[in-house]
């Protein structure tokens, strides 16, 4: 059985409690008495179809506007109400319905324009086209009702069903098909990647890039070719002169080799081991490279051979 969420919004005094007394117990309220927030359940069935219905009474007055945008965030369907006796009432719809789109973030929801009252045809202050023309400005249905007389009252309930119903049949279609979509991109992305790659990588290895054996560039004039066939002296070849050979020599890097250091032989025998005199004048700080002279000290020492 599906359950569909219902917010009847409107300013203070217009009949939403009196509509939706009269749709779930059949009776009409003659006192007003201000709402601050009704909940009723009702089951209904619409189109052949069973459904429940959850009905949200909310309060019009504005010290608990505050909570209006709970309200709305978690409704479904939305039911704007104004009294045709009143035309502040309509005026101060208008908002409501910009706060319905704030929150929820979207132009199409689920909402009916009505005109309850319809019972004071002699003190009207709306008028039918008035109404017609601000639900036709938000593509919506638009309904007079009479909550005393129960006039269109179970014709407006069951709209509100028709119209969240087909609403969510939308959002799950919607749904479906960027599901779909998704589906398709990833099986085409998997099917090119199993069915191309493997000939990328056959074409690779027969082209010999894998291996290294790409063609070796074409000489230049006054160059030698490198990796073309090209005749060599006959000293180098070994045969007699006036043979013409050819050779293709193996592929070399072209970078320059680094040159080694030079390699120091080792010291002579005789001097391996032997402290080596400081210069006259020097500053000793290797106490066993003079005996009896301490570190630090200044010795003025000659050397004379």
């Amino acid at each position: 059985m599906r359950e569909y969420k219902v917010v009847v919004l409107g300013s203070g005094g217009v009949g939403k409690s009196a509509l939706t007394v009269q749709f779930v117990t059949g009776s009409f309220i003659e006192k007003y008495d201000p709402t601050i927030e009704d909940f009723y359940r009702k089951e209904i069935e619409v189109d052949s179809s069973p459904s429940v219905l959850e009905i949200l009474d909310t309060a019009g007055t504005e010290q608990f506007a505050s909570m209006r945008d709970l309200y709305i965030k978690n409704g479904q369907g939305f039911i704007l109400v104004y009294s045709l006796v009143n035309q502040q009432s309509f005026q101060d719809i208008k908002p409501m319905r910009d706060q319905i789109i704030r929150v929820k973030r979207y132009e199409r929801v689920p909402m009916i324009l009505v005109g309850n009252k319809v019972d004071l045809e002699g003190e009207r202050e709306v008028s039918f086209g008035e109404g017609k023309a601000l639900a036709e400005e938000w593509s919506c249905p638009f309904m007079e009702t009479s909550a005393k007389n129960k006039a269109s009252v179970d014709e407006l309930f069951a709209e509100i069903v028709r119209q969240t119903h087909t609403h969510r049949e939308k959002k799950k279609k919607k749904k479906k098909e960027k599901s779909e979509k998704k589906k398709i991109v990833l099986e085409m992305w998997l099917f090119s990647a199993c069915t191309f790659r493997p000939v990328l990588v056959v074409a690779y290895f027969l082209s010999g890039a894998a291996a290294g054996c790409r063609p070796a560039p074409a000489a230049g004039p006054g160059e030698e070719g490198f990796g073309e066939e090209r005749s060599l002296p006959a000293w180098k070849s070994g045969a007699q002169a006036g043979t013409h050979h050819t050779h293709t020599p193996p592929r070399r890097d072209r970078r320059e080799e680094k040159p080694r250091p030079p390699v120091r032989s080792p010291p002579p025998a005789a001097t391996r081991g032997a402290p080596r005199r400081p210069p006259p004048g020097s500053l000793c700080k290797v106490g066993w490279l003079c005996r009896g002279v301490q570190p630090g000290e200044l010795h003025i020492l000659n050397w004379d051979f």
